[in-house]
């Protein structure tokens, strides 16, 4: 494996995880999230979603008006704002460095939701593992809406937009993965007209990580996967 493969552009440390699980218990309550989510650190398991960008299908539009900018160094203050204690002005130039692309969404003049979309390689902490992605292809990953804007159905209305500017872009499929417990992205993938192919994750066993795979998920046994 090459030195970068595990460069890291997803947020590190006890911060931005204390953080992301703030996040899930005030969405989910103590029940889900000590039933449900806490067991699941141990046991992972991802659903893996296609979108098809030569043909997307449109979806409702949301509640409120809204509009989508590019992530560029004029902005990037705006996806701290969204979420402060979680990401890093470094972190966010680092992956628009590495020609990542990063997508900001407002009502108004206010950012309310992110989402990032990766390009042909990118380290997955979550799952330890470098996803190499070919002509074509990109990973939707690192998506956060303002909890407040939540049942607006912006998160389903900006992603038909970001997959258009994909498409555009010449792109023509679009991946993503959602922790098996995450049910509003898993309803929305559905409702969206993504095709579930394939799921993935780990078993922590006596500090090592037992890994499974099925669908169109490869992995290469060099600690890289890639979609077939």
């Amino acid at each position: 494996m090459r030195d970068n493969d595990r460069e890291v552009l997803h947020p590190r440390g006890f911060k931005p995880k204390w953080r992301n699980g703030r996040d899930i218990l005030d969405m989910f309550g103590w029940r889900k999230a000590f039933g449900e989510v806490a067991p699941w650190y141990f046991k992972r398991r991802y659903i893996f979603y296609l979108h098809d960008l030569r043909a997307p299908q449109a979806v409702p539009p949301a509640a409120v008006t809204i509009r989508l900018e590019r992530a560029s160094g004029e902005n990037l203050s705006d996806f701290l704002v969204l979420r402060p204690g979680y990401l890093t002005r470094g972190l966010l130039e680092k992956r628009l460095a590495r020609g990542h692309l990063g997508f900001l969404v407002r009502s108004g003049d206010r950012p309310v939701l992110m989402r990032w979309v990766f390009l042909n390689r990118v380290f997955l902490p979550y799952l330890v593992r470098t996803l190499i992605l070919s002509a074509g292809q990109a990973y939707t990953d690192d998506t956060y809406a303002a909890p407040e804007f939540r049942r607006l159905k912006i998160y389903s209305a900006s992603g038909y937009s970001i997959r258009l500017a994909l498409r555009d872009r010449g792109l023509t499929r679009a991946f993503s993965a959602i922790a098996s417990w995450n049910t509003p992205p898993l309803k929305d993938a559905v409702r969206s007209g993504a095709t579930r192919v394939g799921e993935g994750g780990y078993i922590h066993r006596f500090g090592s990580r037992s890994y499974s795979w099925t669908g169109a998920l490869n992995d290469h046994g060099d600690g890289t996967i890639s979609f077939l």
